[in-house]
């Protein structure tokens, strides 16, 4: 079915236009009118409007209309459009809807604290029913002179259906960025859709709000360091035990120039999904996860820069999930730093993380399981610190300084990872591509190390200050020196059945005997003098009185008296371990 805009004359212009409506805007006349589609004579005709009020200009005056046409205020465009909207406002009724259609100027907040439920709409090309891109969206509020009063606010003094906007801008000029866009205090059942916001402090400010989708958000050039405040603020409304925020779902975020934060859960947040993101930082952080925020989960993201890109401050924060998407710091800082307890961080690719020496592109501390990463092209790889933890499955490369280090964390498990080009700003000299320190009881079993020869030099498993740390199963090849390296404050370490490091083998050893020979020796290929030696004799001639002794190389069969002449007729079975 066409719409309005198909027919309509060069003297109508379209404002508002779905499938079966229209808001006209007569330009010779200089008036308003209404259209519906007709579905039974297949024809445009005056209808009621789809909305509860309307605010709109026409040149120099700004006026409000019920959806019958009646004049609910008016005033001058640019000087009154606050208080115009406002009557609009305060003449709805709980779930009416607003719709605004102009450049408006705001001097004074726009209170919605006593009408619990209503819609707060602009207009975009695309129309009332579909996704509006950024650029399409035609309603803007102009709150450069606001100053740090917010844009709108819902302050109720009890919980209540908060206010919905959709296909919004807000902005402020160069010399005024600040202020808040949007406040809500105590509010469920939120809706938030095609809202761009530019140069403000807190562009969304959500204080005790309970169940709320925010769709398809844009912030540009928000956030403050000097206020340590994000763009997107989701925070305690009180100290109660119902006053936090929960259940958020936020889908299609992007933004840029980004100070302090662009999303930030505080106090006792639960419950906030994160999805499709595309962001870059700036020097700031893309999230934010503080206090004792807990189960929230960020999914399907790309951004870039950061310092770091994302971050959870607090060991209070448990069981938040960050999961399948793309960090590339391109040097700005790390790309996830955390402190929280129970994280899942799995399935993030992270490039060129870290600003300087010492920083990783995952710095975690307290319990963490961190799987199925990639990790290339910066300073250090995953570092875990506090608490048991595990890191799995992960593919680490191109790192300047260390491939994984763990750090009195007992109890970790470091497993089935692959580490390749360790160290390449270290030049010869070589850094470790894992290193642990006070691992007790942990397990280091399963990576694969392998440095080119045409790279520079690394060392492979350090493992010092443990206590029953066992190292198991690695494959260690290549330019690698000092493979696997037990310190001397650790005690107990279990090393064995490592490849490119061998601590145990066995084998078969078969010699022919002379008459006169009395030590026969076997290469057993260890990487230090072995403290077990078995050797049994599978022929009778082998089977003669004789002692073993062993060095750094061989293993020597020394017997009281020589073995009878023969061919092959000295057949031995040995095992050694270090």
């Amino acid at each position: 079915m066409a719409r309005y805009s198909d027919f309509a004359s060069s003297d109508e212009a379209v404002l508002i236009e779905t499938d079966d409506f229209a808001l006209v805007y007569d330009k010779r006349n200089k008036g308003f009118y209404k259209k519906r589609w007709s579905s039974a004579t297949k024809s445009w005709t005056s209808a009621k409007a789809p909305y509860s009020a309307l605010v709109a200009k026409d040149g120099s005056t700004v006026w409000a209309e019920d959806a019958s046409g009646k004049t609910i205020a008016s005033g001058e465009a640019g000087v009154d459009d606050a208080s115009v909207i406002q009557s609009a406002v305060n003449a709805l009724q709980e779930g009416d809807k607003l719709v605004l259609v102009g450049v408006f100027k705001l001097l004074d907040t726009i209170d919605l604290s006593a009408k619990p439920g209503i819609s707060i709409s602009g207009f975009s090309d695309k129309g009332d029913k579909d996704s509006a891109g950024t650029g399409e969206i035609k309603t803007m509020f102009d709150c450069s002179e606001l100053g740090n009063k917010p844009a709108f606010k819902h302050e109720p003094s009890n919980w209540c259906r908060a206010p919905s906007f959709e296909n919004l801008v807000f902005w402020r000029n160069d010399a005024s960025k600040g202020g808040t866009a949007i406040y809500i205090y105590r509010g469920t059942m939120i809706y938030l859709r095609n809202l761009l916001f530019k140069r403000f402090n807190t562009a969304i400010d959500l204080e005790g709000v309970w169940n709320g989708n925010i769709e398809n958000v844009a912030f540009d050039s928000c956030g403050s360091n000097a206020d340590s405040v994000a763009a997107l603020r989701i925070r305690d409304g009180g100290s109660r035990d119902l006053d936090h925020s929960n259940n958020i779902k936020i889908s299609g975020v992007e933004g840029g120039g980004t100070e302090y934060a662009g999303i930030s859960l505080e106090g006792r947040t639960r419950r906030v999904s994160i999805s499709h993101v595309r962001y870059e930082c700036g020097n700031g952080r893309f999230l934010l996860i503080q206090d004792s925020a807990q189960f929230n989960t960020l999914t399907n993201f790309n951004i870039l820069y950061g310092s770091p890109a994302i971050e959870i401050t607090a060991f209070d924060c448990k069981k938040n999930v960050i999961s399948g998407g793309t960090i590339d710091t391109v040097f700005h800082g790390e790309g996830i730093v955390s402190r929280g307890v129970d994280t899942i961080i799995s399935s993030v690719n992270l490039f060129k993380a870290g600003s300087e020496n010492g920083d990783f592109a995952i710095d975690a501390e307290n319990l963490h399981i961190i799987i199925d990463c990639v990790i290339e092209d910066g300073y250090g790889g995953i570092k875990i610190a506090a608490q048991p933890s595990i890191i799995a499955n992960c593919h680490i490369r191109y790192t300047k300084e260390t491939g994984i280090r763990i750090y009195s964390a007992k109890y970790s498990r470091v497993v089935n990872n692959y580490l390749t080009k360790i160290g390449s700003s270290a030049g010869a000299t070589g850094v470790w591509a894992i290193d642990a320190w006070k691992m007790d009881y942990g397990i280091i079993a399963g990576n694969i190390i392998y440095q080119p020869s045409d790279g520079p030099q690394c060392f492979g498993i350090k493992e010092d200050g443990s206590v029953n740390a066992l190292i198991e199963h690695n494959r260690i090849e290549g330019n690698v020196a000092n493979k696997i390296l037990i310190g001397g404050y650790s005690s107990g370490a279990i090393v064995r059945r490592n490849i490119g490091y061998l601590t145990e083998n066995s084998g078969t050893a078969t010699f022919s005997g002379d008459g006169t020979t009395t030590q026969f020796s076997i290469a057993h290929g260890l990487v230090s003098t072995p403290t077990k030696v078995l050797v049994t004799p599978m022929t009778a001639d082998a089977a003669s009185d004789f002692y073993v002794t062993a060095d750094a190389t061989n293993i020597y069969v020394n017997y009281k008296s020589a073995p009878p002449s023969g061919s092959n007729n000295i057949k031995l079975s040995w095992y050694a371990e270090v």
